[in-house]
């Protein structure tokens, strides 16, 4: 048994996750009712970021052993959390705190799910309440960190954190909240130097690739660009999944091929009407940034980067055991309907004021011709921006969980970014739906012109407000494991490729179509 966990271990560190999987399951299979087998296999899957993977063993858990059900619970709404799964994380976070209703971590867990759904507010009493049952505790301490980072606060984060880090209390959450609060307050040597405390003894490669990301950020705004740079390869280095330019081309093939022009826009959509807008573009793009602004608005329902959409054609496969765009091309009216009632129903009761249900997920793009089938009053807005700018942010950043692979490889990046792009050219031939392109420089040159044009698109009157997200306490985040440490946005991203061209001519190369996978 120890010599297949040791193997799953050697696969996982050569890429090769399937396989790891795989003697993960034939560990699983001798240990049968045996629990101790199954927490080093949910430890192993969780060190190599394997979530899907240790949520399956965790839950198998909480079903073997009832009398650690608090303590299993909680655990498996921060695995499903970091899996992506923010209403199966809620879920478990409620049933742990049904057995112990002042479990510090269960609140603390609702709590980050809160905050990833911009509502700060109840995030914070939830720490309180945790912070009152056990005074000092290390996790809501950081989670009410992240809730003082998030509303521009960040002095107080730093006082928050900087008496843990110098206890010794160093966590990835910690060192990514105090690098973040300390970008913020120009304070980089303060930040670097907690980021280089947590690097010194051996970390998990999450863990170490986390705080590399950190102290890359600290060094880009601190002008060290190479150290940056070099703190970032290296961070994609332990943590980035590997990743197939070949196989995404043919995932867009097949794309096309299923959903063709006359079959898109073919009539037998489902009977919701609800108003849903879809963010889509490629990650760091100003999806964020569009539905922050948006979420100033009264008549705007904000939802954030929850991954409804993604989770809705992963279960078609499921059940179909097809790709999701030949699997619902079969679904019936009724199943449609199902669908929509299951996007719609974390949502609770919609005040009748709204008129546009926003979903932030950049990656909508992928999913968007389900969205016109189950969802066909909605509508699209397609955020772009230079694809040096992309690439860069997307390599000098933490990931933001699924479907990140591309980012790990400036070369891959420029593949991705041509796949998305051609699949958009696509949707936009083929899909019924209205919609808009927002662009990055424009937003950052003219932001009231580009939001006025917005807001036309989607039929709302004019509201300054959303003008002046930066300073609102109402806002949205870019889902799991991005909320803590992150500096609201801002528009001085435009020409962020331009200190690093020494290291671009593998992106370059890609984007102008010198090669044969793109």
């Amino acid at each position: 048994m120890n010599s297949l966990l040791k193997q799953a271990a050697e696969l996982y560190r050569a890429g090769r996750r399937a396989e790891a999987r795989a003697c993960l399951r034939d560990v699983a299979e001798a240990a049968r009712e045996d629990p101790a087998p199954l927490k080093e296999i949910a430890n192993l899957a969780a060190s190599q970021g394997d979530w899907a993977a240790c949520r399956e063993y965790v839950e198998r858990l909480v079903v073997m052993l009832p009398d650690d059900a608090p303590g299993l619970q909680t655990l498996l709404g921060n695995v499903c959390y970091q899996a992506g799964d923010l209403d199966a994380a809620g879920e478990a976070h409620r049933a742990a705190l049904a057995r112990d209703a002042t479990r510090p971590e269960a609140l603390a867990g609702l709590a980050t799910i809160e905050l990833d759904h911009g509502r700060p507010d109840a995030a914070e009493e939830l720490l309180l309440r945790a912070l009152d049952a056990a005074p000092g505790n290390a996790t809501a301490m950081i989670g009410l960190a992240a809730v003082h980072a998030a509303r521009g606060e960040p002095l107080r984060a730093v006082q928050l954190l900087q008496p843990l880090a110098d206890g010794g209390l160093l966590s990835a959450g910690l060192v990514r909240i105090h690098a973040g609060a300390c970008r913020q307050l120009g304070e980089y040597e303060q930040g670097i130097g907690v980021v280089r405390q947590f690097l010194q003894p051996a970390r998990p490669p999450g863990e170490r690739a986390d705080a590399l990301f950190a102290l890359a950020g600290l060094y880009e705004a601190a002008g060290r660009t190479e150290e940056a740079f070099t703190a970032a390869a290296e961070a994609n280095r332990v943590s980035r999944a590997p990743f197939d330019p070949e196989a995404l081309r043919e995932q867009v093939d097949r794309i096309i091929r299923a959903l063709p022009r006359a079959h898109a826009r073919s009539r037998a959509y489902a009977p919701s009407r609800a108003p849903l807008v879809f963010i889509a573009g490629m990650p760091r793009s100003g999806t964020r940034r569009v539905e922050q602004m948006l979420a100033q608005h009264p008549a705007v329902l904000a939802t954030g980067a929850h991954g409804r959409l993604e989770s809705m054609a992963r279960r078609l496969e499921a059940e179909t055991s097809w790709p999701w765009e030949r699997a619902f091309r079969a679904c019936s009216m009724a199943s449609f309907e199902t669908m929509a009632e299951g996007y719609l129903a974390p949502l609770g009761a919609i005040d009748p004021g709204i008129r546009a249900i926003t979903d932030g997920v950049p990656l909508n793009v992928w999913y968007l011709g389900l969205a016109a089938r189950v969802f066909p009053a909605a509508r699209i807005v397609w955020c772009r921006r230079d694809p040096l700018d992309v690439g860069v942010s997307c390599f000098m950043e933490s990931p933001g969980g699924r479907g990140d692979e591309f980012a790990g490889d400036l070369a891959h990046i420029g593949h991705y970014i041509r796949q998305v792009d051609r699949l958009m050219d696509h949707w936009r031939d083929a899909l019924p739906l209205p919609l808009h392109e927002v662009r990055y420089e424009d937003l950052a040159d003219d932001p009231r012109r580009e939001l006025a044009r917005l807001l036309q698109f989607l039929g709302l009157p004019w509201d300054e407000a959303a003008l002046r997200f930066r300073d609102s306490r109402r806002y949205v985040t870019e889902g799991p494991g991005r909320w803590p440490g992150r500096p609201a946005p801002r528009t001085d991203g435009v020409g962020r490729h331009r200190p690093y061209e020494p290291f671009l001519g593998p992106l370059r190369s890609v984007l102008q179509g010198n090669d044969e996978a793109g």
